[in-house]
């Protein structure tokens, strides 16, 4: 894959994507390193994918930086999360451009739209909503704004849920399918 190719130099590069966060303590961003290294290592093992990924998120909980996210965006990318890793480009994207990171921002552009293309949407439809209704999607809130839009996320099952004081719950799931 030509794509891994090009994001996987930048990746290891772009450490210097910090764009000006504060330090969290030291221990925190001790730990955050050492997750981040035993994940990097772990991604170039495909049986190590899901757990480099459960290790970048950590990482990236402790101290949010730009190589972070990168990284982060990649593994998901290659897990098949497609709506996760396009947000996550974007957002790495901002952090690349906080610090003009040119190649970063290159090759995390180039990801994300090859990504826009496979992108799998749902739709959570409410109609005449009673007073106080509160809408959850996959253990969520889902604001009311979103109601009725086109929503990107993963392909798979994911649950819908809504409840109402004097409504019973309800409460679905539905499969969603890979796009492209």
């Amino acid at each position: 894959m030509r794509s891994s190719r090009i994001l996987a130099p930048l990746v290891a590069l772009a450490i210097t994507l910090s764009a000006g966060t504060a330090l969290a303590d030291d221990d925190d961003w001790a730990e955050a390193g050492k997750l981040f290294h035993e994940a990097r290592a772990l991604m170039q093992k495909p049986e190590g994918l899901n757990k480099a990924c459960d290790l970048l998120t950590k990482s990236y909980e402790l101290r949010q930086r730009g190589d972070t996210l990168l990284n982060l965006a990649e593994c998901h990318r290659r897990q098949g999360k497609t709506a996760t890793a396009w947000r996550e480009f974007d957002e790495a994207i901002k952090y690349a451009e906080k610090v003009e990171f040119k190649e970063a921002i290159e090759a995390a552009v180039k990801l994300r739209d090859e990504l826009a293309a496979k992108l799998s949407a749902m739709m959570v439809e409410v109609e005449s909503p009673p007073e106080g209704i509160e809408v959850i999607l996959d253990g969520k809130p889902l604001p009311s704004a979103q109601w009725g839009t086109p929503l990107f996320v993963d392909p798979g099952t994911h649950s819908v849920s809504a409840s109402a004081e004097v409504h019973e719950p309800f409460e679905q799931s539905a499969e969603v399918g890979t796009k492209g």
